[in-house]
């Protein structure tokens, strides 16, 4: 299991937690799919800290949980859009968010202590270690391409190219959850957070490829090159309709596994004196970066959200 955060508690006494330890995904299956180890380890998580501060007698003035928007089912098919606080939970599969925040609430209201749930999408960041972290695999990937001499391709089709998505900044959740502490109107809110601003995969991918000095590729148009893949879950979260699809060309997985994608990354980690915390392209690390890329871009359904007025 790799931890991605650390729980924190300040001088101040006020306590921000977002751990999370991401279970080894069974052979053959996706990132996310343990789901009962998921919510065994990160409930457990909570839970222990919680009677920790009970035992140690420790009341903070307010407790911020980060959760994130597969709260919302985003990862199993098309959620309700806008995404909105107020959105009835999906119960169609287990979600270990549910169980931590039915957790603090009660904490919470025992020992008369403030909280928040913050729920950010997909995370923008830069720290050596960043595997739940979308710009990582993909600078990872895009570095290579240039390396090989390749363009920078586009593993999905053009509803995922299209489809507007929000991203969450390492810097704005920093200080939203600052916000949400200090303002007395956001005592006892959960609250989303992202970069509100219009984004697509389509508009980013000459970005992408020119910040490393590569051509890009846009979505194969060849139907025969796709394979369909159906989500598990029917209806989806939005609550109606048919299972998600998603039509892959190839995966940012299975590229990271290739040989002489291997063979590059060797190179360009000797050349320019990069420094991984591990190392990214071995195979317990794949599916934590790369399966996330692959999580991030590859699905058509928009993944927008609704704030409060508090």
């Amino acid at each position: 299991m790799h931890p991605r955060c650390i729980h924190l508690q300040t001088p101040s006494n006020f306590i921000f937690f977002t751990s999370y330890l991401q279970p080894p995904a069974k052979e053959g299956q996706a990132l996310w799919s343990d789901v009962d180890e998921l919510e065994r380890v990160n409930v457990s998580l909570l839970s222990n800290f919680l009677s920790a501060l009970t035992i140690s007698h420790i009341t903070p003035q307010r407790f911020v949980l980060q959760t994130g928007a597969k709260h919302y089912g985003l990862h199993l098919g098309p959620p309700l859009t806008p995404e909105a606080e107020t959105d009835p939970r999906f119960l169609g599969a287990p979600n270990f968010y549910f169980p931590q925040e039915d957790l603090l609430w009660e904490w919470a209201a025992t020992h008369k202590v403030g909280w928040n749930v913050t729920r950010p999408g997909f995370i923008v960041g830069a720290v050596r270690d960043a595997a739940m972290n979308v710009p990582y695999g993909l600078a990872l990937y895009a570095a290579v391409q240039k390396e090989l001499g390749r363009r920078v391709e586009f593993p999905g089709d053009v509803d995922a190219w299209d489809v507007e998505n929000h991203m969450s900044s390492a810097k704005l959740i920093g200080r939203h959850a600052e916000w949400a502490i200090l303002n007395p109107q956001a005592k006892d809110q959960v609250l989303n957070i992202s970069d509100g601003s219009m984004f697509s995969w389509g508009k980013f991918w000459p970005l992408l490829a020119g910040a490393y000095g590569a051509e890009y590729g846009t979505p194969e148009t060849d139907d025969a090159k796709f394979t369909t893949v159906t989500m598990p879950v029917a209806p989806p979260p939005r609550g109606f309709g048919l299972a998600g699809k998603l039509r892959v060309s190839w995966t940012f997985e299975a590229w990271a596994q290739e040989a002489e994608v291997k063979r590059a990354w060797t190179r360009l980690r000797g050349g320019e004196g990069l420094v991984a915390a591990r190392d990214p392209f071995e195979s317990r690390n794949v599916k934590d970066i790369f399966g996330l890329l692959d999580a991030a871009i590859l699905s058509p359904w928009g993944r927008s959200m609704r704030y409060p007025s508090l």
